[in-house]
């Protein structure tokens, strides 16, 4: 269930037609709450269709990547941008997606070397092995300053806030 909610998510990373709340525009972490369908379209929260409750936090970076960890059924996930990246306005659907081998470093120093799935159109990556996921997440715990790279994209500092309220009840939602 985990891996092919997982690349169904991932799959079709559709357009959730939701605005910034006012509040997203300072640091930290913000609520990204929507549902899916069956078959991996992204719905409103509040959609009477939705299938599976999503709830997220992501973080804004004016430069560099930033990540969206979310929550599917208790199972924990992440996107990460090599960009700047507006994730409750910009995704969008992305059907095209390589593999690609991914280096993360935690403090300058490497951690982990793993295939990623990678959209090109969204410059969106994200972990295909839970070790990867977990690494990133308890880099948010630990104020780790990482970093990845990849033949697609050179070295890219990932902005992760420290643990904050909205982290903390994240985690807790999620049961990590």
């Amino acid at each position: 269930m985990k891996s092919s909610l997982s690349i169904c998510v991932v799959a079709l990373v559709a357009a959730a037609g939701f605005t910034m709340p006012a509040q997203a525009q300072s640091s930290g972490w913000q609520e990204y709450d929507f549902s899916i369908s069956a078959d991996g379209a992204w719905l409103d929260s509040d959609d009477p269709d939705g299938k599976y409750a999503v709830n997220g936090v992501y973080a804004a970076a004016a430069e560099g990547g930033s990540a969206m960890f979310y929550c599917v059924d208790e199972e924990l996930a992440v996107f990460v941008s090599t960009e700047p990246f507006d994730f409750v306005n910009d995704m969008r659907q992305s059907n095209r997606k390589v593999t690609i081998t991914v280096r993360l470093s935690a403090d300058e120093e490497e951690v982990n070397r793993s295939d990623w799935r990678y959209f090109p159109s969204v410059k969106l990556a994200q972990p295909a092995k839970y070790t990867t996921i977990a690494k990133l997440y308890n880099a948010v715990v630990k104020q780790e300053a990482m970093s990845m790279s990849s033949s697609r994209f050179s070295d890219v500092s990932i902005t992760l806030p420290p643990v904050d309220s909205t982290f903390a009840a994240f985690s807790r939602d999620c049961g990590m």
